[in-house]
């Protein structure tokens, strides 16, 4: 299916009430997505290690907690990527060169946030 980024960016929008973690396709690349609420996304920076701090600094600064946080991983050939931000159209110009994009979700990745975790 073809989508247009402004659909994908309505989705990915709506997700983040919903979802605490998902999988999606975007154009065949897999990209793990963290809907983080201020308190998770504290907690994750809390937990980073001082290399880690150091090396997403400047990405750091730019996130404002109070608003929606999206923590996006995904592999370019072998090199891991990774992606602190409060803007969808910046993740998806990350991950999508075109502006007519594949999208989908992996439905088993899918955690809805409330529900309790399974261990």
């Amino acid at each position: 299916m073809k989508t247009h980024k402004s659909k994908i960016l309505a989705a990915l929008t709506v997700c983040h009430g919903i979802y605490k973690k998902a999988v999606f396709v975007l154009n065949g690349q897999p990209v793990k997505i963290h809907f983080l609420t201020m308190d998770e996304y504290r907690g994750m920076v809390d937990n980073l290690t001082p290399a880690r701090t150091h090396e997403w600094a400047g990405v750091l600064k730019k996130v404002d907690e109070r608003k929606p946080i999206y923590y996006c991983i995904w592999t370019v050939q072998v090199t891991e990527c990774h992606l602190i931000t409060n803007k969808i159209q910046e993740l998806i110009d990350a991950v999508i060169t075109e502006h007519v994009a594949t999208f989908e979700m992996d439905i088993p990745s899918i955690e809805i946030r409330g529900q309790q975790e399974a261990n």
